[in-house]
């Protein structure tokens, strides 16, 4: 069967071909938590009641067994109508499980993940015309919300995990441009990243390397100063030894 992508980011949807299954046809928000979960969890079984306690963490219904098993109902056929096999989901001692065959299944959020390690699996051996690609295909699916609005711990654990992958793919972007001296490039990635993560110290001592790449030495030290005060202010801590060296190194004259 051909590849089967599910979108867990942003909007969430099942794309087979031409076929699209939106968020509506899941069955809401309570199907896209359910698919979700099973997407990514697929690999142990998950135990009814764990689901019921997901999807409905603080007032379950009084037929909660009954309602979750419509819910999943729904997703089966959203899986076979994408085409897989009606044994995709199996049901066996209480237990839900999502197989996807071989590389039937293509996921982003997944996709992310692998995606970023490869880029700094790339840098790692200066390869950063390579690493390019797979930055930014780890960015752009990180920067999408994951399922906005929930608040099972379940949920509110992987979307610090995705925004834990877009630091990253952020900073091997920064890095990227640095080597290839894409200056400007970096320099507003960098100001992405400062405004994302304000007090990430490392996010300020790319801002200053990129700025100082650019010729831009001005602006290098006035991200020093932005980084020291802030993490003053905030957390009444300095900058570490390592972004003081950088700044130093940017006081000394240029020959």
């Amino acid at each position: 069967m051909e590849t089967t992508r599910f979108y867990l980011t942003g909007r969430v949807l099942i794309e087979a071909g031409q076929l699209v299954i939106d968020e509506a046809e899941l069955g809401g928000r309570q199907g896209r938590l359910l698919l979700a979960y099973l997407v990514l969890e697929r690999r142990r079984p998950a135990p009814l009641e764990d689901l019921i306690d997901l999807v409905w963490p603080e007032n379950p219904p009084g037929a909660a067994l009954t309602s979750i098993r419509a819910l999943v109902s729904r997703l089966r056929r959203s899986l076979d109508r994408s085409g897989f096999s009606h044994d995709a989901l199996t049901t066996a001692s209480g237990c839900l499980q999502l197989r996807l065959p071989g590389k039937a299944g293509w996921v982003d959020f997944e996709t992310a993940a692998t995606s970023v390690d490869a880029a700094e699996g790339k840098l790692r051996h200066d390869q950063a015309a390579e690493a390019f690609g797979f930055a930014t295909t780890a960015n752009a699916i990180a920067a999408r919300d994951f399922l906005p609005g929930e608040t099972a711990p379940w949920a509110v654990g992987r979307r610090a995990e995705l925004r834990r992958i877009r630091i990253r793919a952020m900073e091997a972007i920064i890095d990227t441009m640095c080597r290839l001296k894409q200056w400007s490039v970096g320099v507003k990635v960098a100001e992405d990243l400062v405004a994302l993560e304000p007090l990430r110290e490392t996010a300020y001592g790319w801002l200053m390397r990129a700025n100082a790449g650019s010729g831009n030495r001005a602006e290098a030290l006035r991200a020093y100063h932005r980084c020291r005060s802030i993490l003053g202010e905030e957390l009444g801590v300095s900058p570490s030894r390592e972004l003081e060296s950088v700044f130093e190194s940017m006081l000394r004259p240029t020959r």
